[in-house]
């Protein structure tokens, strides 16, 4: 018998169900930090009962899993979504990692994600589960970089170092943001940074660039040296 128009079925609510829980995990992380993320905040953030919730997770540890890989999930979908937008040709080293910046490093979604980070440090199978998602989502990443050449994602090549470089630089800036606040010096550095790691993605094949090598930091002026147009990188 065909179900009626509008209802769902026991594994749509189920999975919904899930959804929301992982997501109040997720805010809880963002908001309250890892130390105060419990099970009792979580459900009353879901505002669902302790029962429902040990139906769809058996305790924390399975609902920070789900979390840490839901995470790492809409993180990859903010980059990749930025990345399918350009096109190859105009792609501006720059302007990717501005635009991943505002998108991702600089929401909640980091915030939580560095909550975990930290927690890993006295929990090694959070760690190891971090460490593999992150993987795992950053080689799947990498294959969709416009001017990463196709299977030099290891970092042997410069324009995969950059790529590495540029993630741990981004989440080390992320660390300072949300943990110290605000800081005008930070577009300074990623500004200064894309402006030194502009030739080796030019030289990969990236067509845009940024275009502009004197920056203001702190009330300094930095003036880097220019690349005539048309050298690349050897």
């Amino acid at each position: 018998m065909p179900r009626k128009k509008g209802r769902s079925t026991q594994i749509e609510r189920s999975s919904k169900m899930r959804q929301r829980l992982v997501a109040a995990t997720i805010a809880c992380l963002a908001q309250e930090g890892y130390g105060r993320t419990t099970i009792g905040r979580i459900t009353a953030r879901a505002k669902v009962s302790h029962g429902a919730t040990g139906h769809h997770f058996p305790n924390k540890a399975a609902l920070i899993a789900a979390a840490a890989e839901e995470l790492v999930r809409r993180s990859q979908q903010i980059m990749l979504e930025h990345l399918n937008d350009q096109r190859p040709e105009t792609y501006s080293f720059a302007d990717g990692m501005e635009a991943t910046w505002s998108q991702l490093h600089s929401s909640p979604l980091m915030r939580a994600f560095l909550e975990l980070s930290l927690a890993a440090h006295r929990d090694r199978k959070l760690a190891a589960a971090l460490q593999k998602l992150v993987s795992s989502a950053g080689a799947e990443t990498a294959r969709r970089i416009p001017w990463l050449p196709q299977g030099n994602h290891g970092g042997d090549e410069p324009a995969a170092m950059i790529l590495l470089l540029t993630r741990s630089l981004l989440l080390g800036m992320a660390l300072q943001y949300h943990g110290w606040g605000a800081n005008p010096q930070l577009a300074a550095q990623r500004k200064a940074w894309a402006r030194l790691a502009d030739p080796f993605t030019i030289a990969a094949g990236c067509a845009g660039g940024n275009s502009t090598n004197v920056y203001e930091d702190g009330g300094r002026t930095i003036e880097l040296p220019a690349r005539p147009v048309g050298e690349t990188v050897t």
